[in-house]
């Protein structure tokens, strides 16, 4: 660097000290005419003849002296302005060089480069002598203004005569980066200043926070599509406990011979999968821990078949090549679920004229030397779940990307970028791993593998009969459904309890604080018009606390203890749609447990 500034400074005090240069030559010039005109004339002999018969007189010996100490001190005052130029030049130089990274440039008004400092060198990889005296393409092209939102950092410099703007940089090996360039004119030397600055990092930074902006925007879309199915579902399951429980009623009251058991029978067949895909739907939307538990892997494909025929469409065709000798794995039920249709939609968007899939299970046994491609794999027997299709294949550099959060192949508004990534994140809770094959033009093939688990123990005892589940307690019933309402309070009566009945929080409270008999159990909505099941039931144990609550929802069991809170631990929860001997059940285990 060193050597560079040395073969930089005369150009610069040429540049800085032109006037005094000049002053100099002029000096110079006019000294050698006096000189050359004098030896014309014989000059000098005239004067050595003027001065010789008068070299004794003190005034010509006072002229002389006078003369001689001038001159001195011109030289002296001569040389310290020089002295104090070279410093200043010195001070501007250590000023220019301390702009790191930047690069400083003064160009004339023809823009070519008068000036730049050893940054130069580390932004775009010329030496000084490189650059000097050529013009500023050499640098920098497509110089533009910055559009759109300006920082009032920039409305400030403008207002001061500064002009900022972008432009495209070039290495001396040929690699652009993007540019920023502020300007400043040179009012005396008729030139500019120019201040270059390397925005390579703000530009990536930009881009982050940009991406960063569309995945939140996609989160929260994502969150309000969880929040419309889960309060879809809640509203159908009111619906579905309506049907099937009356169904269920209107069908124990016929005879065995009747000519409409067989089609009330086909309703309630429907309700029920009415409610299977409702369970799924809130499945989709919902937000808590998974629940891991031994799960027979075959009924979980077999379960969701039906439904994703219908999701696929008749120009994919589905095969199920199932291992009948394959047992339980471990998997949350809801969680392998959404794996199987995350897959299978997946598939389907590889195959927009249609296609083959095929969703097979078998048993594998993975060996300690099997040397298995993905870190922290145990060995170990697995129950292993393959999802193949027929559609256009991935590449290396997208399955190398797929499992990530918001990477997409769609167009924009035809994909989340979450559905691979909930597969991955879903199976890892459950201690499984996930592989994939593909190829352009091959189609894909996705490998889940869930570890083996032992079949569930049976719960000791056999299930209570009808007539156990009968009681005499006194029930509040809290509902806003009337048909929900309806049915549960028919069969609670036809059990044998007292049964009250309120369509709000508000009349519950009226009920309960006029009535002087104890309520044994009161089974409430959570969410209800005026105030939450939790709400109101708080508000009554304010003044009586001798009863028991048995709360229902038609969200799922960990929604519900979410909006309860840990205190409602202890509290039972009756999920919609039920049955009336889930309800009869569920009724009698509330007033049989303890305090």
């Amino acid at each position: 660097m060193k050597d560079l500034l040395r073969s930089r400074r005369p150009r610069r005090r040429a540049f800085w000290l032109r006037r005094e240069w000049e002053g100099l030559t002029a000096s110079i010039v006019v000294a050698v005419l006096v000189t050359a005109v004098g030896l014309a004339v014989n000059f000098p002999d005239r004067i050595a003849g003027f001065f010789r018969p008068h070299a004794s007189q003190p005034a010509v010996i006072f002229l002389v002296n006078f003369l001689v100490v001038w001159l001195v001190a011109l030289l002296v005052l001569a040389y310290r302005r020089w002295r104090r130029a070279t410093l200043r030049s010195q001070e501007l130089e250590d000023i220019v060089d301390s702009i790191n990274p930047d690069v400083l440039l003064v160009v004339d008004a023809q823009r070519t480069i008068l000036m730049a400092n050893v940054s130069t060198y580390r932004m775009f990889g010329y030496q000084l002598e490189e650059v000097l005296n050529q013009k500023t393409d050499l640098l920098y092209s497509d110089r533009r203004t910055i559009p759109g939102e300006r920082h009032e950092v920039y409305d400030a410099l403008e207002r001061e005569g500064f002009h900022i703007g972008l432009a495209t940089g070039r290495k001396k090996d040929g690699r652009t980066f993007p540019l920023e360039i502020i300007s400043g004119l040179l009012k005396r030397h008729g030139g500019s200043v120019l201040l270059l600055r390397d925005i390579t990092e703000r530009k990536k930074s930009e881009e982050r926070l940009l991406e960063r902006e569309a995945q939140l925007r996609q989160a929260q879309k994502m969150e309000a599509l969880g929040l419309l199915a889960g309060g879809v579902a809640h509203d159908f399951n009111n619906l579905l406990t309506s049907i099937l429980g009356f169904g269920h009623l209107a069908l124990d009251a016929l005879p065995a011979e009747h000519d409409v058991r067989a089609d009330l029978e086909e309703v309630i067949r429907a309700g029920e999968r009415a409610a299977k895909l409702t369970a799924q739907l809130l499945a989709m939307g919902r937000k808590q821990p998974l629940q891991i538990r031994p799960l027979p892997l075959n009924s979980a494909v077999q379960g969701m078949a039906e439904m994703l025929r219908r999701t696929l469409g008749e120009d994919v065709d589905m095969k199920l090549d199932l291992d009948q000798s394959l047992g339980y794995v471990t998997g949350d039920p809801g969680g392998v679920e959404q794996v199987i249709l995350n897959l299978a939609v997946n598939a389907r968007d590889a195959m927009p004229r249609g296609g083959r899939l095929v969703i097979a299970t078998s048993r594998v046994v993975i060996e300690e030397e099997g040397g298995r491609p993905l870190v922290g794999v145990e060995p170990g027997a697995y129950g292993l779940l393959k999802v193949r299709d027929s559609g256009c294949g991935m590449t290396a550099e997208t399955r190398n990307h797929i499992f990530e959060p918001f990477f997409t192949t769609k167009d924009v508004g035809k994909g989340t970028g979450l559905g691979l990534s909930t597969v991955y994140g879903i199976v890892r809770q459950c201690g499984g791993f996930v592989e994939v094959d593909s190829e352009p033009g091959q189609g894909a093939e996705f490998r889940v593998f869930f570890r083996e688990a032992q079949p569930p123990e049976t719960e000791a005892g056999a299930p209570r009969e009808a007539a156990m589940l009968r009681g005499t307690e006194t029930i509040l019933v809290v509902e806003d459904d009337p048909g929900v309402r309806g049915f549960a309070v028919r069969v609670l009566k036809n059990l044998g309890y007292t049964v009250l009945e309120a369509s709000g929080s508000r009349q519950a409270l009226a009920l309960l604080a006029h009535r002087r008999e104890r309520v044994h159990l009161i089974v409430t909505d959570i969410v209800l018009p005026e105030a939450s099941g939790y709400e109101w039931v708080d508000q009554a144990r304010r003044t009586r606390d001798d009863f028991r609550v048995l709360f229902v929802t038609g969200f799922d069991r960990e929604a519900a203890a979410q909006r309860a809170g840990a205190s409602r631990t202890r509290d039972p929860v009756l999920l919609k749609p039920y049955s009336q001997t889930a309800l009869a059940s569920s009724v009698r285990q509330a007033l049989d447990s303890p305090p």
